[in-house]
C-alpha cells in the first residue's frame, strides 16, 4: 500500500488511479503496478533472446501476455504505445511510475519487439476468452 501511495504522489495531473478499500482497491491497484513491471522485465527477456539470433532466424518477434484478470488488455494498449513510440500516453497514470523504475533498474529497450499479443483466460474457464493480435492503444489505432 506504502508503494501505492508513494507512485501516487508521481502521478500525472491529469491521471487519477482511484482505489475502494471495501473492493479491496489497494490489492487491485498494487496488481496493475506489478503487471507493469512484468511487461518491462519479459519485453527485456525477450530482446536479449531476440538479439542471440543470427540474421538467417531473425524474423518479427512479438511478446503474448497471458492474464487471468489480474490485469486488463488496455493495461498493455497503453504498455504498447509506449514501448512502439518511446514516450508515454498523456493519459496513461503509470508513465511517472514506470520511469522512476526503469531508470531505477536501469533497463532501456531496444525497440527490436514487433509488437504484443494478449490472451485473457480466467482461472476457472477451460478455454480462452479473448486473443488479440499486435495490441496498440488509441495512439495508433488498436487492433485485434
Amino acid at each position: 500500500m506504502a508503494a501505492v501511495q508513494s507512485l501516487a504522489t508521481d502521478f500525472p495531473d491529469n491521471a487519477r488511479l482511484v482505489v475502494s478499500r471495501a473492493g479491496a482497491g489497494a490489492a487491485i491497484s498494487g496488481q496493475e503496478i506489478k503487471a507493469r513491471w512484468t511487461f518491462i522485465q519479459r519485453t527485456v527477456e525477450v530482446e536479449h533472446k531476440v538479439a542471440l539470433l543470427d540474421a538467417s532466424e531473425r524474423g518479427p518477434v512479438r511478446l503474448l501476455l497471458c492474464s487471468n484478470g489480474a490485469f486488463h488488455k488496455d493495461s498493455l494498449e497503453d504498455f504498447a504505445d509506449f514501448y512502439k513510440r518511446g514516450c508515454f500516453r498523456e493519459d496513461d497514470w503509470s508513465r511517472n511510475a514506470v520511469t522512476r523504475y526503469m531508470a531505477d533498474e536501469g533497463i532501456t529497450f531496444s525497440g527490436s519487439l514487433a509488437g504484443f499479443c494478449f490472451l485473457k483466460r480466467p482461472w476457472d474457464a477451460a478455454f480462452a476468452s479473448e486473443l488479440s493480435l499486435d495490441v496498440r492503444g488509441p495512439m495508433f489505432g488498436a487492433r485485434n
